[in-house]
């Protein structure tokens, strides 16, 4: 007796299986591998963009104090806080006033000697 909606894939279960649960079945997985594949390639894809964004970046650091209230700092950008400069190592867009060094310490990096 099998719970409905359940379809045994077992090597045993696959050798039973009626051809149209099967064929099912292949496409459905042949669709999440496809997807699972995409998810991989998007990822790369990112982190090359993110690699490449952060070797482009000024090294200089901006001031807080300079910035307007939405403004967003790249990977590998830098900041200056109370006289101290912080480097963004989120690898994200952060926005220093909701996501700076003070309420997100793991995305920022105190630079020691000014820049690294």
């Amino acid at each position: 007796m099998t719970t409905p909606g359940y379809l045994d894939t077992s090597e045993r279960g696959l050798r039973f299986m009626k051809d149209t649960d099967f064929i099912e079945l292949a496409n459905r997985v042949s669709a999440e591998a496809s997807r699972r594949e995409y998810l991989r390639d998007c990822k790369a894809e990112v982190d090359a963009r993110i690699d490449a964004y952060e070797k482009s970046v000024s090294h200089e650091a901006k001031n807080i104090k300079d910035l307007q209230q939405g403004a967003m700092v790249g990977p590998g950008e830098r900041i200056i806080v109370d006289g101290k400069t912080y480097k963004n190592v989120a690898r994200a867009w952060l926005n220093p006033f909701k996501a700076g060094p003070v309420n997100f310490a793991a995305g920022w990096e105190e630079q020691q000697g000014g820049v690294a």
